[in-house]
């Protein structure tokens, strides 16, 4: 399967033309979305849409959303001042609309309409699609994918975590003429998501990164993920290749049950592409790459965490089925920066933080407790768990089991933050940590003084939470300080007191 068949040919053949991404005028909006041209204006076609006044861009099509504490209509004249190509509202402009070149198109739903547009123009454009779903891993293939294939042509990638409704299309319309791939992430927390993004993404190559119990307040059980999720291979496109992990027993399954082709990628046993001879070296992580283009290659990532092979070889495979040459693949997986706040290794003076404040699920929590293990070396291990959301009525359970498992890896010290942490913290003395090895807190500004407090200096601290705990303000803060901080306030007292 080469790159032209992953998206140029069928884009070519049905735009007729290399400028099928340029066409966002107020009529031919209008005429998608069965809008109102409320003004013509005279600026040229849009290319890309905004949400955000903020980070528009010019030429840009501003999407006035709206919700529960917000209208972006109030915003409108301003994103037109700032030097959008035009706006869409769903009512009339107010205020001075002395910006003859934007126009106006008003439509009863924006958010909607953004879909709309976004379909229109995935059938327009003639890059090649990837979408990229799963329990974990999602963000972290999608910047390893982008990274790889940036080094055959032009990619567009979604930004930070835009795996959603408003996130996938403004993804997808971003998107030019010239781009030759662009690499789409899907998330879900209830029955039908995936189903709704995928169609707006019809990908040509789908990836399963892998199910797990993450959602399971909006999905029920292992089984209702594994169901959701396998909805991104019903709209792919008709020559659609699927990509997944040879090591989940689900996406095992639900490759059985694909009646297209398929890739298997495995850190376990032989499949169309497997690793093998993973080790850390201190500065990343290195392994042999074995399958079709693959023999024995040498690959490097810039990345701590062993499970991140995995989402090398879903980045390799992908790389492989869009026509990229190996040496490519492996020099742009090299050169990936890292995701931010994925177990991202961030360093302060005399203290190093494994940044993994991002999100938290079981199964990713055992993984950065395995991270923690292979980057600490000898010095002193110190995890700070938070609370980990959706997880319905299996949530007091996991947090439990978590605690168990955290105490087998023996940390110096285990800080919870939340109020379901603390069953991580009571399971953890339960289970052999002394009671001087772990304190539970409510905050994460309680967290950072009881760490304040006991931190010595050397130590690498993991920080791991579901988002809304705020564990990112903290690591934030831990590395900004110097350390030892508690050895410093303890000089600066004796000297205030005239002891020194």
């Amino acid at each position: 399967m080469g790159a032209r068949s992953v998206g140029y040919e069928r884009g070519e053949q049905m735009t007729g033309q290399s400028n099928g991404a340029i066409w966002m005028t107020a009529s031919a909006i209008a005429e998608v979305t069965g809008g109102q041209v409320d003004r013509s204006g005279a600026a040229d076609p849009a290319v890309g849409v905004s949400t955000d006044t903020r980070s528009l861009r010019p030429g840009q099509l501003f999407v006035a959303l709206r919700g529960p504490r917000f209208d972006a209509n109030l915003f409108a004249q301003q994103a037109l001042a700032a030097g959008a190509a035009g706006v869409l509202v769903d009512r009339p402009l107010t205020g001075p609309s002395d910006h003859s070149r934007g126009f106006v198109v008003r439509v009863d739903d924006c958010k909607r309409t953004l879909q709309a547009i976004a379909s229109e123009h995935r059938d327009r454009v003639a890059a090649g699609v990837i979408g990229i779903t799963g329990s974990c891993g999602k963000t972290t293939t999608k910047d390893l994918c982008a990274a790889a294939l940036r080094t055959a042509g032009p990619t567009v990638a979604a930004r930070g975590s835009f795996n959603n409704q408003i996130g996938l299309p403004v993804t997808l319309c971003e998107i030019e003429a010239r781009t030759r791939f662009a690499v789409c992430e899907l998330g879900t927390s209830a029955p039908g998501e995936i189903e709704r993004l995928a169609r707006l993404a019809r990908p040509d190559i789908g990836v399963l990164t892998c199910v797990r119990e993450a959602h399971l307040e909006g999905l029920g059980s292992l089984e209702g993920i594994a169901e959701e999720k396998s909805r991104l291979f019903a709209h792919l496109q008709p020559d659609g290749v699927a990509v997944l992990d040879a090591d989940d027993p689900f996406c095992v399954r639900i490759a059985a049950d694909l009646d297209r082709p398929v890739r298997l990628v495995s850190t376990e046993r032989e499949a169309d592409l497997f690793a093998s001879e993973i080790r850390f070296d201190g500065e990343g992580l290195r392994f042999l790459a074995h399958g079709e283009g693959f023999d024995s290659t040498e690959v490097f990532v810039p990345r701590s965490a062993r499970h991140d092979v995995k989402n090398a070889l879903f980045a390799l495979q992908v790389g492989r089925l869009c026509g990229v040459a190996t040496s490519q693949l492996v020099r742009g997986l090299a050169d990936a920066a890292p995701t931010p706040r994925r177990l991202e290794m961030r360093r302060a003076q005399g203290l190093r933080v494994l940044d993994d404040s991002w999100n938290m699920s079981p199964s990713s929590a055992l993984a950065a407790l395995r991270t923690l293990d292979d980057v600490a070396g000898g010095a002193h291990r110190v995890v700070v768990f938070g609370d980990m959301r959706e997880l319905g009525d299996k949530s007091a359970e996991r947090h439990r089991e978590l605690g168990e498992r955290a105490a087998e890896h023996a940390p110096r010290l285990l800080v919870t933050v939340g109020q379901e942490a603390h069953r991580i913290a009571q399971s953890a003395i339960s289970s052999g940590l002394s009671a001087g090895q772990v304190i539970a807190t409510n905050t994460a500004t309680e967290a950072f003084d009881a760490l304040a407090d006991r931190l010595e200096g050397g130590e690498v601290v993991l920080c791991k939470a579901s988002r809304g705990i705020g564990l990112d303000r903290l690591v934030d803060r831990l590395v900004g300080e110097s350390w030892p901080r508690a050895q410093k306030a303890q000089v600066s007292a004796r000297a205030a007191a005239g002891e020194i």
